[in-house]
């Protein structure tokens, strides 16, 4: 299964993944599923990180 996420999602999923139920984890971290993001998540976060809104998450991003 294909899991789109989007720009909280995905920031939750790095920094902060107690905000994500257990159950979506779960999917996360199945082999099975491909974990997908859209460059216009990125994009938001890279428009976020210069306006000073947003540090850097950690280097694998």
């Amino acid at each position: 299964m294909k899991l789109l996420l989007d720009t909280h999602a995905f920031m939750w999923w790095h920094s902060d993944p107690e905000c994500i139920p257990k159950s979506t984890i779960h999917l996360l971290q199945d082999p099975d599923n491909e974990v997908i993001i859209s460059v216009v998540s990125l994009w938001e976060m890279q428009i976020k990180i210069q306006l000073g809104k947003l540090a850097l998450l950690s280097e694998t991003i």
